[in-house]
């Protein structure tokens, strides 16, 4: 056992390590390997070097931080290229986790090669613990900032806007309450419309058409191992992902019962109160 003892290191396999919580009975990533997830579900389909080199500087919310995967490839990956930033440029990234003890793993997270250039820049800091973090290279400053909180409070609260953010909770069948319509509404209202991106590693139907529903357009990413692609969704349609569209089968499942997004419009519902929910208007539908 690593930090408290609901979580167990799993190595992938791709040679990453994840978690296993025992309280949800589930891993943090896709066994098929934790590093490759955020790379075809998060960090490739963001394009966010090409935003930061457009606008010098990208803004990140990180929802359900974890392990910081998500963000830690992203720099990894902007930071193998950082001789193409030519100008000063900024990345910030807000990252909202609630329990600590997922976070006292992450220093074994990047003790992996596929992470040096991120650990060359981090050198002897820690970001291991809520706080913030900076990073100074080249024409590159990076500001990491972990923040407990709880999702359902702080999201409704938040008024900065970001380029992209990426939505990492635990699924939907576990934890409803942070995959409402309600919450996506607000992700919408903070993402920078032009530009804006949600990502996300579900592609079950009714998280989709909760998106569709907030106002975002979708889009598909890569399948890894035996799971489908996860959800790309995008303020305006102007994403040239002509491969990642969906097809006409897909377009019916997510508009099937089965599609019907969870709700929980004050953010003070109970999970079970949440799946009778869903449950009473499925009934209406039939």
């Amino acid at each position: 056992m690593i930090g408290k003892t609901t979580y167990e290191l799993i190595a992938t396999e791709d040679g990453s390590w994840t978690c296993y919580d025992l309280e949800h009975d589930q891993l943090f990533h896709n066994k098929a390997g934790a590093y490759t997830e955020a790379l075809q579900n998060y960090c490739e389909p963001s394009n966010a070097l090409s935003i930061l080199i457009e606008h010098s500087n990208l803004k990140i919310l990180d929802a359900c931080f974890g392990l910081g995967y998500n963000s830690f490839v992203l720099l990894n990956e902007i930071l193998k290229q950082k001789d193409s930033i030519q100008q000063q440029s900024y990345i910030n990234i807000l990252g909202l986790e609630t329990n600590e003890a997922s976070l006292e793993n992450i220093p074994h997270i990047l003790n992996n090669e596929r992470f040096s250039y991120l650990n060359q820049e981090l050198k002897t800091q820690t970001v291991n613990k809520f706080g913030i973090s900076h990073i100074e290279t080249n024409n590159l400053e990076i500001t990491i900032e972990i923040r407990q909180a709880d999702l359902r409070k702080a999201v409704p609260n938040l008024l900065q806007s970001f380029h992209l953010i990426f939505h990492d909770p635990f699924s939907a069948s576990k934890a409803p309450h942070l995959w409402t319509v309600d919450l996506f509404k607000h992700y919408y209202r903070l993402l920078i419309e032009e530009k804006g991106k949600l990502l996300t590693y579900s592609s079950a139907a009714n998280v989709r058409s909760g998106l569709r529903e907030a106002g975002f357009i979708l889009f598909k990413t890569k399948p890894l191992g035996r799971k489908n692609g996860g959800t790309l969704a995008a303020t305006k349609s102007n994403i040239n992902i002509d491969d990642k569209i969906f097809s006409l089968s897909e377009e019916e499942i997510i508009k099937s019962i089965s599609d019907i997004p969870y709700r929980d419009p004050d953010f003070v519902s109970t999970v079970e109160q949440i799946f009778q929910t869903r449950q009473n208007e499925i009934k209406q539908k039939k």
